[in-house]
Order: C-alpha cells, then sequence, then structure tokens
C-alpha cells in the first residue's frame, strides 16, 4: 500500500509529474501539480491531508474517486453531464468535509458540449460558426483539444463517421499543432477508406512526434508495408 501512495520515479530520477490536464478544466491550477503512483495520482500539496485520487471516462460518463488518507475521506462522483466535472466536483466536495469555503468550479461553459448540440441541430457548418463565435469568450467558455478529441472518438464509436470527420478536422484547425489531433484524424479517415489524407495525416503526426510507435504501424499498414 506505501508503495501503491509514493510517487514514481523516472529512470533519470526525477519524479513523474502529472500537470493538469486531461480530467479537469483547461488552465485551471484548482488540482495543483500531481505525481503517479503505483495505480494512483497522488496530490503534491499535503495541506489537508495525504490525498490520492484517480479518474475513468467512457462516452457519456465520467467518475472520480479521491481518498484523503489522512482523514479517512472517501469522495466517489459520477456525472454524465460534463467531460470534467466529476473531479471538480470532488474538490468541492472536500471543501465541504474540511469546512473550507467553496469555490465553483464549474462556472465555465464547454464549448464542445455548445459544438455537439449545434451540429446534431443545425448541421457541421452552424456548429463551426457558433465555436469560432464563442471561442475567444474565455470568461464564460473553456476550449481544449482533448475534449474535442474525445468527441470525435465518440461519433465514431456510435456510428456518426460523417461527424467524427468533421470533428477531427475542426481540432486539427484549431490545434495546428496538436501531434495527437493530426493522429486522431488520420484514423478517422482511415475508417472511412480515405487513404490518401489518412497517409498525409499519420505522416504529419510522427513528424511533429517522432515517438508516434502506433501511428507509424498504422501507417506501414495503409501503405502496405510490413
Amino acid at each position: 500500500m506505501e508503495e501503491a501512495y509514493t510517487p514514481a520515479r523516472l529512470t533519470n530520477d526525477k519524479d513523474y509529474e502529472l500537470l493538469p490536464r486531461n480530467g479537469f478544466r483547461p488552465g485551471t491550477k484548482y488540482l495543483g501539480r500531481m505525481h503517479y503512483g503505483l495505480g494512483w495520482v497522488i496530490d503534491e500539496d499535503t495541506s489537508m491531508g495525504r490525498i490520492v485520487e484517480h479518474g475513468g471516462k467512457f462516452p457519456g460518463i465520467w467518475s472520480g474517486l479521491l481518498r484523503n488518507i489522512s482523514k479517512r475521506q472517501t469522495i466517489i462522483t459520477y456525472d454524465n453531464t460534463a467531460w470534467s466535472g466529476a473531479d471538480l466536483l470532488n474538490r468541492m466536495a472536500l471543501d465541504i468535509l474540511n469546512n473550507k469555503p467553496i469555490e465553483d468550479l464549474l462556472s465555465k461553459k464547454s464549448l464542445a458540449q455548445v459544438y455537439v448540440q449545434c451540429m446534431m441541430q443545425k448541421g457541421a457548418d452552424a456548429a463551426f460558426s457558433r465555436l469560432m463565435e464563442l471561442k475567444s469568450d474565455t470568461a464564460h467558455y473553456f476550449l481544449d483539444q482533448y475534449e474535442i478529441n474525445s468527441l470525435g472518438y465518440q461519433f465514431l464509436a456510435n456510428g456518426y463517421l460523417a461527424q467524427s470527420l468533421e470533428t477531427f478536422k475542426i481540432n486539427v484547425l484549431l490545434f495546428p499543432n496538436s501531434a495527437n489531433a493530426y493522429d486522431s484524424y488520420a484514423e478517422a479517415l482511415a475508417q472511412h477508406g480515405d487513404k490518401d489524407p489518412a497517409v498525409a495525416m499519420y505522416k504529419k503526426s510522427i513528424l511533429m512526434n517522432p515517438k508516434n510507435e502506433e501511428g507509424k504501424k498504422r501507417l506501414k499498414k495503409l501503405l502496405g508495408e510490413n
């Protein structure tokens, strides 16, 4: 158990650090710096106790489990209304348990949710226009490439191939420096049978991230290479 709650060490003898990104609102510092142990995310901040946690997601659900080992407090949430709400709700609940002032961490709206609702109701062009109209309003909305990427895969998993391709394309346009965005777009294009564009996207992704071994395998398969 002690090993599970001890930050992992890399081969260069440094801690494996996790910066706020996937699983909580982009740009926020609410969850602070973390480390990874043996299956647990470990908070660096111990002002409220020794805290470990982990989340998980699947299209339609986000879950979070937080454990304050020092105070024997456990919080478990399931969220089907926001991509990252479970982790933030855990933080708000932790403040309540410890009689701290509660800050609303869920005030900003997800532009990915606005985008998908508009797409399903009014079509791809209207959804893109709405996205571009609101993305500069950072006081009320947030936009994150990983959420858009997840949305593309949700479309793909549920048979909405055209919407999936459009979403991955938009993600590339919005985040042109993301190797992951190109890789995901390539995967969707390949599933659609668009070989040449898929090859181009995989090559772009690999050029930006030479360590993309899975992308290299898929590219070779598309090109018919062993």
